[in-house]
């Protein structure tokens, strides 16, 4: 009940990490050394979670190891979880169930999580430059010259053997080894050189994210600020199914004059025959006396400037 309450009452896009003993398992067969086939219920918690597009951590990376993080001498049982919310699960990275002999008193095993968190923070800071009135650079690729390319790639060359890229890679590649910290390291200095790479040789503008832009494409802002993607649909061809034969339509006259015929037909009004319903649709149809007829009146007015400012 708790945890169900701090999920629903979190601020929104808040990312979480939920750790819990549940004392049960999520897995009746993966997650028991023996599996009991009769009288087994799944605790209605963890149905709730993935719902909300938790994920169990271990087991999104382990999907047919058995490993338990409770045992004793006639049982064994994985109840010890680390949930994650939905962006947190795609940065992660590893999930173990290590022993915890000699670091805890406990008789549970440490559940181990690896997140990278980048991809997040990113997000964040394009959220920043959007509410406020500051700059982002957009490189102009298309209009790149074959000289720009070749000065991009003596640039980028010159930016990782300064930066000692290339040598470490090398040095790497003979050790046969390499940590993950390392690679981190490697790749934050690979993309630092080809950003100021690109910087220094390929064509690029800085657009201004204005008040007054924001206003003029209002689709854009109120879909950013419900977090909804921004995304066009190509409607392209129809398929026209009769009782023998389907036909796929791509001709664009064709498409336009039978796709305006489709949504006339299927948008049109519908002629309502109450005497035919049961009571209860009668009710859905019958005029409601609660609603005002006022709140309606001024929907097609134009949004004044300062409604849009507060």
């Amino acid at each position: 009940q708790k945890i169900v309450e701090v999920i629903t009452t979190t601020k929104r896009h808040t990312e979480l990490i939920l750790p819990e003993d549940t004392n049960q398992p999520a897995d009746n067969i993966l997650d028991k050394q023996h599996p009991q086939v009769l009288n087994y219920k799944r605790l209605p918690l963890f149905n709730w979670l993935k719902r909300q597009n938790f994920t169990d951590s271990f087991r999104n990376l382990n999907p047919l190891e058995r490993a338990y993080t409770w045992s004793s001498c006639e049982a064994a049982t994985r109840i010890d979880y680390i949930w994650l919310s939905e962006a947190l699960t795609s940065g992660l990275q590893g999930a173990s169930i290590e022993e915890a002999e000699g670091l805890t008193d406990s008789d549970h095993s440490v559940v181990l999580i690896k997140v990278w968190m980048g991809h997040i923070i990113a997000n964040s800071s394009r959220a920043e430059v959007k509410r406020k009135d500051q700059t982002r650079t957009i490189y102009l690729y298309e209009e790149a010259s074959q000289e720009n390319w070749e000065e991009y790639a003596k640039e980028l060359q010159s930016q990782l053997e300064w930066k000692r890229v290339l040598k470490q890679l090398e040095d790497d590649k003979s050790n046969a080894k390499c940590s993950t910290d390392t690679l981190n390291q490697m790749w934050d200095a690979i993309e630092e050189a080809i950003t100021e790479a690109a910087n220094k040789q390929i064509p690029r503008k800085k657009i201004f994210n204005t008040r007054e832009n924001r206003r003029q494409d209002q689709g854009r802002m109120i879909a950013s600020l419900l977090n909804k993607p921004y995304k066009k649909i190509t409607l392209d061809r129809y398929l026209v199914q009769n009782k023998e034969e389907v036909n796929l339509v791509t001709e664009p006259n064709a498409v336009l004059n039978g796709l305006a015929e489709h949504f006339q037909n299927q948008f049109r009004k519908r002629k309502t025959k109450l005497e035919d319903m049961s009571e209860e649709w009668r009710e859905v149809y019958r005029p409601k006396e609660w609603i005002n007829e006022a709140w309606y009146r001024k929907l097609e007015e134009k949004i004044k400037e300062e409604e849009w400012e507060e």
